[in-house]
């Protein structure tokens, strides 16, 4: 199948300083270009380059006639809005339009997946704790939904003990587990970032010190194929249905 020349896809991480995300997004990136046979682009909040104004200015000058921007965060914080929603919309034209495609949802998108994964971890005849990190914001918004996801996924997975946290807590998380170090446990800690960025390195780093029979940690969301396989679906079929109805 030959590509639509006509339109264009925009695919936005958040960056990071750490090399090791960007080769992560680049995997990403080219698994949904031999899925999606539109042209592929894609940008960053911060950190890394283009960002999401240089992209654009980019994509408008090759002429496309539809845009489609494709956000890969998990959180409607501050950046959503600032760098992604008020950009799409200076940018965006009666002639080309820019079309941003609905971020992943926590609670119906990943937790369906996760909590099948997570449910194989946990250890028999051990106290199992549940933790998850995600990027410190003041925003209630995003405060409420990590609680909430952490919170689901505790219920399904039975598991009683569980603990939301901003990555910079790690110290303070290992202090609230002592009371239970006469106990036989297990710690499954999930840190909900989508690529191996900088911040997801310092999760792993913090536990660095523990006996690795005591805890695991999982991978990033965008390295678990049932998480991959449904970025590229939710792509093609918003793109279809878009196409159908415009």
């Amino acid at each position: 199948m030959s590509k639509n020349k006509t339109q264009a896809l925009v695919i936005c991480g958040h960056g990071s300083s750490l090399n090791l995300y960007k080769k992560d997004f680049e995997i990403t990136k080219k698994k949904i270009e031999r899925e999606i046979q539109i042209d592929c682009f894609d940008c960053f909040i911060e950190k890394d380059r283009p960002s999401i104004k240089d992209c654009l200015e980019q994509v408008k000058n090759n002429g496309y006639d539809k845009i489609y921007f494709f956000p890969f965060v998990l959180f409607k914080g501050k950046h959503y809005k600032e760098d992604i929603e008020e950009k799409i919309n200076f940018f965006s034209s009666n002639r080309q339009k820019i079309i941003l495609v609905n971020q992943l949802s926590l609670q119906t998108d990943i937790l369906p997946i996760i909590k099948k994964k997570i449910d194989l971890l946990k250890k028999k005849n051990h106290l199992n704790i549940f933790i998850t990190f995600s990027s410190r914001s003041e925003s209630p918004n995003l405060i409420s939904e990590l609680n909430r996801y952490t919170k689901n996924l505790g219920d399904f997975l039975k598991i009683r003990h569980i603990y939301p946290n901003f990555v910079g807590s790690e110290k303070y998380l290992l202090k609230q587990i002592e009371k239970f170090k006469e106990k036989k446990i297990f710690l499954i800690i999930h840190p909900v970032f989508l690529f191996k960025g900088y911040l997801f390195k310092k999760v792993v780093d913090s536990f660095n010190n523990l006996d690795p029979k005591t805890y695991h940690i999982t991978t990033s969301l965008m390295n678990i194929k049932e998480v991959q396989n449904l970025v590229i679906n939710k792509l093609k079929i918003f793109i279809s249905r878009n196409n159908k109805f415009s």
